[in-house]
């Protein structure tokens, strides 16, 4: 480990484990949580690694459109016969996603057309008169999915919105144990300025970095010595915030397990077929866990991070792309049952996030980077039952095409912020947590 990491992850928690008493604390006595809100409200994102083709997801069920789409897609294209049509749209969604297309007809399920980074609200001409509109290196994996994470359109910012979000709800509500879940380890969505997220492993109750502390795997030996080294220093401010930091991680480690020791796990199977789509379901499973205990917990506000691999199909995305998009349908619908099962639906909404759509032509057996792509929102309280914003054309030279990507409609800023707002959050927080936002209208989608 880097000494400057070591020192940065240190420095800045180093106000909230001056807070941290265990857990158990909040748990026994019950006022060692405190908030402005009188109600629980969760967000879950859904991060979908390698590059969503949702451009596939949303196929024109007019003649002329559809021909435009058998056109571009060619051998890719789904035949008519495979696909499900969604009810006061003009579109329809492949088979694969039929869970999802249930809970869009149960008004649980809305999506947004057409997201992406964006510096400013963009035409086509506004790009062929000034390329430099485009968002840097809008074909890089890395580069997309921190634009992503951080809504922003620099590949240098520091932050995601995530974390920034949890630095927001400091004002708002006190809780020893952070109000911010990664059930994928540390990332940039969930990285803050003042706030670090509880990086679980959704296998067990116990946080990433505390696991990295066992001295039974030679190659955590350096880490390992390095960090008892610390523990020991007792006179040294540094050794102290460590020892003080790592102890608290522990108390707040077994206190955690020992509540989620009385939620029950959901054992039924979502019937995914992939590892990814196994991945996504354990990870859904903890976080279903995780929102049942908050009564014990004390949080108000929660947002957790999930992930799913697999999308940056390369060129076998006939075979690939239906059984990965199919794994997330059945994972986010058997999230959903799950929610309702424990009681929590009216308070959860879940979302998806990927570094970019995919190019509207293809280039073999698969499809190239893009730019905008389509989003899920699922949950009781989303306004379901429809489709926020235009569906692109998929005509070849249409004004939503820019180098056979397809232009943004919506920045991350304005799709982000509308699930923020239904946390309860002031005007003036939306500034904090989307620094860019200023350069949209604020528009309300109607989203939740």
């Amino acid at each position: 480990m880097k000494r400057r990491t070591l020192l940065k992850s240190l420095l800045a928690s180093a106000g909230a484990v001056a807070a941290n008493n265990s857990v158990a604390q909040a748990v026994e006595t019950g006022n060692g949580a405190s908030s402005d809100f009188p109600d629980y409200k969760a967000l879950v994102c859904i991060y979908l690694h390698g590059g969503n083709d949702s451009l596939s997801l949303l196929v024109p069920n007019d003649p002329a459109g559809f021909a435009n789409y058998q056109n571009l897609r060619q051998h890719l294209a789904y035949p008519p016969d495979q696909l499900l049509p969604l009810q006061g749209t003009q579109v329809s969604m492949p088979r694969a996603c039929q869970p999802l297309v249930d809970l869009f007809h149960a008004n649980q399920l809305a999506l947004v057309s057409n997201v992406g980074p964006l510096m400013q609200p963009v035409s086509k001409a506004d790009l062929i008169n000034n390329p430099e509109l485009v968002v840097p290196r809008v074909a890089s994996h890395n580069d997309q999915q921190k634009l992503w994470m951080c809504a922003g359109h620099s590949p240098r910012i520091t932050t995601g919105w995530g974390g920034r979000l949890a630095d927001v709800l400091l004002k708002y509500q006190y809780n020893p144990m952070p109000c911010a879940f990664s059930m994928a380890g540390d990332n940039d969505f969930m990285s803050g300025q003042f706030t670090q997220c509880f990086a679980m492993n959704s296998n067990r109750t116990t946080p990433e970095h505390v696991d990295g502390l066992q001295n039974s795997d030679y190659s955590l030996a350096p880490a390992y010595d390095f960090f008892s080294f610390l523990y020991d220093m007792e006179n040294n401010p540094l050794g102290k915030a460590a020892a003080d930091k790592m102890q608290t991680a522990l108390d707040n480690t077994v206190t955690l397990g020992q509540v989620l020791g009385q939620i029950p796990e959901n054992s039924s199977a979502y019937g995914v077929q992939t590892s990814h789509g196994q991945y996504l379901e354990t990870q859904l499973k903890m976080v279903a866990r995780l929102i049942q205990a908050v009564p014990q917990i004390g949080h108000a506000r929660q947002i957790y991070f999930v992930s799913m691999g697999g999308f940056d199909t390369h060129d076998d995305q006939a075979n690939l792309h239906p059984k990965l998009i199919g794994d997330l349908a059945k994972c986010m619908a058997g999230f959903q049952a799950d929610m309702t099962n424990r009681g929590c639906q009216h308070n959860v909404v879940s979302f998806t996030q990927s570094e970019f759509g995919r190019t509207m032509s293809i280039n073999g057996d698969g499809t190239d980077h893009g730019w905008g792509g389509h989003q899920f929102v699922m949950g009781e309280p989303v306004n379901g039952g429809q489709i926020i914003g235009r569906v692109p054309s998929l005509e070849v030279g249409s004004e939503d095409e820019y180098e056979n990507m397809t232009i943004p409609q919506f920045s991350v800023e304005q799709y982000a912020s509308n699930l923020t707002r239904w946390l309860g959050l002031q005007d003036e927080d939306e500034i904090t947590i989307f620094p860019n936002a200023k350069a949209f209208n604020q528009i309300d989608m109607g989203l939740v």
